[in-house]
């Protein structure tokens, strides 16, 4: 019987088993349900970074109405309200915001909104979504797309592939396959290949639809062929998993229960074990330790006063030559001077935790192919703009992007230039530079080692899952004589 049969004979089985339907429906409406999620989330956070440009765009406007109206005659206000002020108006109604931008496949993955409040205080402050989260709900983590290929695509997979060949054999089915002179082994991997094919279909088709409906438009047909055959590798590996312990356990209770380890140590302990040893490996410098600092920083830059700001004046000759001269009155210049304490003081803290933040990533990327659930599990949030080195870039970006922000302020008020409306609009403004994602070749690359691992070890499973006469049930059937009962 060549392939075709085979596989239309299977359909033929399949189609009659509702069981298999039930899961297929099952997973389909699960899909549709994730996807209506990301969909949902996506769009709301592009109409709050829409909401947000355009509430900046409409305070720019009214700052330099009110410039207008004094330029005119108006009656100057407080310093703390005067649109002219740089000291002031950096520290509030003058600051943009930064933002992450959203990926086209945004609906993969249900993320908090990056968005960035920058201004010339202390340090950037992140922006409210506007959204209650339910911390319950927090600490099970998002229903996404991305939820449902990376964890529960292989539970469908394990559990309409676990019996293939263990159920035949429990029944006395294969042996009459045998008897007829099929290839046993040809047989069964077909007959996993056809149930595993649906569930893939409806994962890709999923994918597609958030596309589709996704609000920032196209990807790259290259992208949309990664994630297609990613998608369709990662199920062979699990289809191939459900195989290779019925070689094992050649009973199909217990080869469920094999299959049901398998998928809770590579999708839940293995990536714990990964992060745990990543830890060790690696530690972050503690936060307490970064806080306390900052904090006595902060105590001794106001002992100091005014002291400060003539020795800012001093290591920035810069200044002097603008004419500028310190004034000790002046809040908002004792406040830069401040600030500029503060930050040499943390920079040692801050710098070792930066060099163990990239020691971490470099672990992370190095140990990521160990576990094909983390290797799909990257892709995935690699395409959603979720993945922790892109926002992890984001972070540094606008860390850098506040100091350049702050220092076109500062400049302004030490050497007592008034902002005027064209200043305004000329302001720094934050562009993301991407970060490099990981390469689509090493991604297929590793999920195929898996598969090909997979594959390797099913083939020995079919062999011995389809050899007879050594399994204990059946020593029973066929009774103390080798004949099997009822003949």
């Amino acid at each position: 019987m060549n392939t075709m049969n085979l596989c239309r004979g299977e359909w033929l089985l399949l189609r009659r088993d509702r069981t298999a339907w039930i899961a297929y429906l099952f997973f389909t409406v699960v899909c549709l349900a994730a996807l209506a999620q990301g969909v949902s989330t996506a769009r709301r956070e592009a109409a709050f970074r829409s909401e947000l440009a355009g509430e900046e765009a409409s305070r720019i406007a009214a700052l330099q109405g009110e410039m207008g109206a004094l330029g005119r005659g108006g009656k100057s206000p407080e310093a703390w309200q005067d649109p002219r002020n740089a000291g002031a108006m950096g520290r509030g109604r003058g600051a943009t915001y930064a933002m992450l931008p959203a990926e086209p496949f945004d609906a993969l993955r249900v993320a908090r909104t990056q968005v960035v409040s920058v201004t010339t205080a202390a340090g950037p402050l992140e922006g409210a979504t506007g959204n209650l989260e339910n911390p319950r709900l927090q600490g099970i983590g998002p229903f996404d797309l991305a939820f449902v290929l990376v964890v529960l695509l292989p539970l469908f997979v394990l559990g309409l592939t676990f019996d293939v060949v263990a159920r035949d054999r429990e029944s006395f089915v294969l042996r009459l396959l045998l008897s007829q002179g099929i290839h046993a082994r040809r047989a069964y991997a077909m007959r996993a290949a056809v149930r595993t094919l649906p569930l893939v279909l409806v994962a890709v088709a999923s994918v597609l639809l958030g596309l589709a409906f996704s609000p920032t438009g196209h990807a790259p047909y290259s992208d949309v062929g990664l994630v297609t055959v990613a998608i369709a590798v990662y199920a062979l590996f699990w289809a191939c998993v459900a195989v290779a312990l019925q070689g094992i356990f050649h009973a199909a209770a217990a080869s469920g229960l094999a299959s049901l380890a398998a998928w809770f140590f590579l999708v839940v302990a293995a990536p714990v074990l990964l992060e745990a040893h990543v830890e060790a490996r690696v530690p972050i410098p503690s936060r307490t330790e970064r806080t306390m600092l900052v904090r006595e920083a902060t105590r001794q830059a106001s002992l100091e006063g005014s002291k400060l700001l003539a020795r800012y004046y001093e290591d920035h000759p810069d200044l002097a030559q603008s004419g500028a001269r310190p004034d000790p009155d002046d809040y908002y210049a004792r406040q830069i001077a401040s600030r500029a304490r503060v930050r040499t003081a943390a920079a040692p803290v801050e710098a070792s935790y930066h060099d163990a933040l990239t020691a971490q990533r470099a672990l992370v990327r190095r140990y990521s192919a160990a576990s094909p659930v983390v290797v799909l599990d990257r892709l995935l949030d690699d395409l959603a703009g979720t993945s922790r080195e892109r926002h992890d870039a984001f972070s540094e970006q606008v860390t850098t992007f506040q100091r350049y922000f702050s220092a076109w302020f500062d400049r302004k008020v030490l050497v007592h230039e008034p902002l005027t409306a064209a200043s305004l609009t000329e302001r720094p403004a934050f562009t993301f530079v991407p970060a490099a994602r990981a390469d689509g070749g090493w991604t297929l690359g590793a999920l195929g080692l898996w598969a090909a691992l997979a594959l390797f070890a099913a083939s020995g499973g079919l062999t011995s899952a389809t050899r007879l006469g050594t399994s204990s049930g059946e020593r029973i059937a066929r009774g103390p004589h080798g004949l099997e009962e009822g003949t």
